[in-house]
């Protein structure tokens, strides 16, 4: 498996802002190449797709969970 950090990094400010469009759109991304790529992280990922453009909370459980694990 490997990662894209861009998208890592998307996926990130996406469970901050709690939208893929916002977080996109400061990344310089549309809103539907921004839901793209979290789909293609979410895939690789093997993970639950969020719905309805909101960011679902096991997005931000995740992130949580990413931030405290140890280097």
């Amino acid at each position: 498996m490997t990662l894209d950090l861009k998208q890592v990094k998307l996926f990130a400010r996406a469970s901050v802002l709690g939208a893929i469009g916002k977080a996109g759109e400061e990344l310089g991304l549309s809103a539907t190449n921004a839901s793209h790529r979290i789909k293609l992280l979410e895939d690789e990922l093997g993970v639950r797709p969020h719905y309805a453009g909101d960011f679902a909370d096991d997005g931000r459980v995740s992130v949580s969970r990413s931030r405290a694990a140890p280097s």
